[in-house]
């Protein structure tokens, strides 16, 4: 029974250990990174308003670079950046981007048109890119 409890408290304490180790770990950018695809934002945004289903299969945990313009700005209370891109009439492109990348897109306005870089994680009332890191050209 002693030898039990041993196995289990060293089982255990490395679980522990290997939860804060991922927990603690550094966040990998993807600024450096290939995207998988490039398009309009436009289109991406249409081809999930056509069929989710098939775009979640086609985009969903890809790097995909978009350029469109800015319909809207926003910073949360953590000091993080969002865009909205346009999209269709009523949605867009939710580009949200970490407090690292704030010097280069805080000049960015509404109206301007913008080239990002992203993880897509699918669509919730706007196609959602996270982790966003600013493109060449803006």
């Amino acid at each position: 029974m002693k030898k039990f409890i041993i196995i289990a408290l060293i089982v255990f304490g490395s679980a522990v250990a290997y939860g804060f180790y991922l927990f603690n770990k550094p966040h990998q950018g993807i600024g450096n990174k290939e995207a998988a695809y490039t398009m309009e934002s436009k289109q991406l945004f249409n081809e999930f308003d056509q069929n989710e289903n098939a775009a979640n299969k086609k985009y969903l945990g890809k790097i995909v670079c978009i350029y469109g313009k800015v319909a809207d700005k926003a910073v949360d209370s953590k000091g993080a950046m969002s865009f909205i891109l346009e999209g269709g009439e009523m949605a867009g492109v939710g580009c949200q981007f970490d407090k690292n990348s704030l010097k280069e897109i805080q000049d960015i306005k509404k109206g301007q048109v913008i080239r990002v870089k992203g993880v897509c994680t699918g669509m919730l009332m706007d196609v959602v890119l996270v982790d966003c890191v600013p493109e060449e050209g803006n």
